[in-house]
């Protein structure tokens, strides 16, 4: 009987104070008597600072700021030089050669996560479209066949996403009764396995998270069925429209970009026009689809919680999300530090929503 066990992604110690107090123990270290003037120098332009602020309130407001308005998790390193970098890492409990040859980027996320501070860059949902748009670019370009693999990658992904969220952890029951009943969708055997454990609907979730069994055509198919079936229960989420995850005509738009892909399955240098062609048309397509589900609000976003609590309006929490930190309301809120994929009843803060954890990123 298959029993499978997962974890989600590593839940980030977020006990703010401790990790921004983790962080300045160790730039004071690597700085020494210089990390007054340094940090002042940074603050100083910011129409809260005062002279009169004690250094360390200064370094955690500045770090604040940070982290609530930047997306580049570069900042961590304004007050060192290059040379002093690695320094840092080696204070936080970072070998210094596990970063030898990374670029900075990865050692920030490294150092982030080392102190308990959430990671610096979020990629939600404006970067998936971002990134359609690239591959655009890439193609018109004559690089289809690296935009072909990637292309794959994502939509995968993408797919994934969505079934996990709304059929993993909204509607267990629903996906599973699909399941059931599967009509033309060939279940691979690790579902199959899924569907006779007693617990059933945890298993098919646990199977959602891992790699390497779920291809395009089957996540599409998959996808378009559950949705089909809470189409026909007129079924509703938090901003009380009928619930549309996925349109026949938008699983068409990937079947269309499975049949483009399928032309760099082999070495075809004669075919290099025609196929780009096809394969450009498709990502359009793909991308179009995509902001359209963003924008009736069936495409869940991702952020990482940085604040909860109760307040006379109901339980609330904080998401740091891709462009701006979002308050929204929850009956069951999440729990600090976690990783959460949400859709919410409107776009302004204090919104009921629907959460997840989730054990990746959007994309």
């Amino acid at each position: 009987m298959l029993n499978i066990t997962l974890e989600m992604s590593s839940t980030i110690n977020l006990d703010t104070p401790t990790g921004v107090l983790r962080l300045e123990k160790a730039m004071r270290t690597v700085l020494k008597e210089a990390f007054d003037d340094t940090i002042r120098s940074l603050a100083e332009c910011q129409t809260w600072y005062s002279s009169s602020i004690d250094s360390s309130e200064v370094f955690l407001l500045w770090v604040c700021d940070q982290l609530l308005t930047q997306n580049d998790p570069q900042w961590i390193f304004q007050p060192l030089r290059a040379s002093e970098r690695k320094y840092l890492a080696e204070e936080v409990g970072i070998n210094r050669q596990s970063i030898s040859g990374k670029p900075p980027e990865e050692t920030v996320e490294m150092i982030l996560k080392a102190v308990g501070l959430p990671p610096g860059q979020i990629a939600g949902t404006a970067k998936l479209v971002a990134k359609w748009e690239t591959f655009e670019e890439r193609i018109r370009v004559g690089d289809g066949q690296s935009v072909a693999s990637l292309a794959r990658q994502l939509a995968e992904r993408v797919l994934r996403v969505l079934l996990f969220f709304y059929g993993g952890k909204i509607f267990p029951t629903m996906l599973k009764e699909m399941l059931e009943s599967p009509g033309s969708l060939r279940l691979p055997r690790i579902l199959q396995e899924a569907l006779t454990d007693a617990e059933a609907e945890s298993q098919i979730t646990n199977a959602l998270q891992i790699d390497g069994w779920a291809d395009l055509g089957f996540l599409n198919l998959a996808l378009r069925k559950l949705s089909a079936r809470l189409e026909s229960q007129a079924t509703t989420l938090v901003n009380a429209n009928e619930l549309n995850i996925l349109s026949s005509k938008e699983q068409e738009t990937f079947n269309c970009l499975a049949t483009a892909l399928q032309a760099y399955t082999h070495d075809r240098p004669s075919s290099n026009a025609e196929r780009e062609a096809a394969l450009l048309s498709a990502v359009t397509d793909v991308k179009i689809v995509l902001r359209t589900m963003i924008e009736r609000g069936s495409m869940p976003d991702y952020g990482v919680v940085i604040e909860c609590c109760d307040t006379i309006f109901g339980k609330s929490f904080v998401v740091r999300c891709e462009t701006r930190c979002r308050r929204l309301l929850a009956e069951v809120p999440p729990g600090l530090g976690e990783e959460i994929l949400f859709v919410s009843s409107t776009t302004r803060d204090w919104a009921r929503c629907e959460w997840s954890s989730t054990p990746w990123a959007i994309h």
